[in-house]
Parts: structure tokens; C-alpha cells; sequence
């Protein structure tokens, strides 16, 4: 059994769970409140969110890999970047 947290990084962002990929609660909330919660449509925007963030600020989320599978998924930042 392995356990390992790595940092989000714009090479394991596949990485991510695929709900949290699309879910834009946090940092788009009004967006979130139109569709009811995580749309497929959101994945882009969580995606540049995130790259930007990343380029901004730093490490913005941790990933948690059981025997190199990942299994879940915690995001971060500063609070100007969850409204």
C-alpha cells in the first residue's frame, strides 16, 4: 500500500476528479448557482482558473494517490480568489 499527496501542477491536472474538474462553486458561484452545481461545460474554466492561479500564486490544491490511483482532491488559495 502507497500512499502520496502531490501538489496540483498543470501536468496532473487529468488528475483531478472528474466532478471536481467541472465544479466551479468556490470560485465562479453565480456561475455554479445557473446550472445547479458541477457541469460538463464548466471544465474549461475550472482548468484556466486553476493554470492561473497556479501562475499567480503558487500551489493552489493537493492530490492524494492510493497505489498511484488518484483518489482524492483538496484546492486552495488566497481569498481573492474565491469570491
Amino acid at each position: 500500500m502507497k500512499i502520496e499527496i502531490r501538489n496540483v501542477t498543470e501536468s496532473n491536472l487529468h488528475d483531478v476528479p472528474g466532478i471536481c474538474r467541472q465544479c466551479v462553486y468556490w470560485s465562479f458561484p453565480k456561475e455554479s448557482e445557473k446550472t445547479k452545481g458541477a457541469h460538463p461545460k464548466h471544465r474549461a474554466k475550472k482548468k484556466k482558473w486553476i493554470i492561473q492561479t497556479l501562475r499567480e500564486f503558487g500551489n493552489c490544491g493537493k492530490i492524494l494517490y492510493y497505489n498511484n490511483v488518484p483518489v482524492g482532491y483538496v484546492e486552495c488559495g488566497p481569498s481573492n480568489r474565491f469570491p
